[in-house]
């Protein structure tokens, strides 16, 4: 006695605006009023597709993305607005051709080698520029120079 099932041809489901839900083999797709797929679930390869120009809009109370492999987001502009963001990786990379960075105030951490490698660096301090350390070294090719309306030593 076989347990398979087996599939009966079932008719669109279709909205009063012409929206369809249609299943064609092993796809589910929802499509729109003039024919376009704008969700598709391949159930063979275990695909879900949100396609076209679609606009796609999740809310929840929480909403939890988990890959095993990668999480991709390519898009002309990303915009992420939060009360607070927090991040823990292993290695974090960003290449960019301009970074600008805006904040009321920056705390940085190091446990060991903080290094910034720049063709220039200035640093402008509008009041006070205070530099700590137990021992500090400077080595110029060339001039140095030191101009203020005193220099004091020791």
């Amino acid at each position: 006695m076989s347990t398979a099932l087996k599939l009966v041809p079932v008719e669109p489901l279709t909205t009063p605006e012409g929206a369809r839900a249609v299943a064609r083999g092993s796809e589910l797709s929802l499509e729109a009023p003039d024919g376009r797929v704008l969700v598709r679930y391949d159930a063979a390869s275990g695909t879900l597709s949100f396609e076209g120009e679609a606009k796609v809009r999740l809310h929840a109370s929480r909403l939890e993305l988990t890959a095993t492999e990668a999480v991709t987001l390519e898009a002309p502009r990303i915009e992420a607005r939060a009360q607070t963001a927090s991040w823990s990786v292993g290695r974090w990379e960003v290449q960019a051709a301009r970074v600008r960075e805006r904040a009321g105030d920056v705390y940085r951490e190091v446990r060991g080698l903080a290094q910034t490698k720049a063709g220039r660096v200035r640093t402008v301090a509008e009041k006070t520029l205070e530099m700590f350390g137990r021992r500090a070294s400077f080595k110029a090719d060339e001039d140095v120079v030191v101009d203020g309306k005193r220099v004091l030593l020791g």
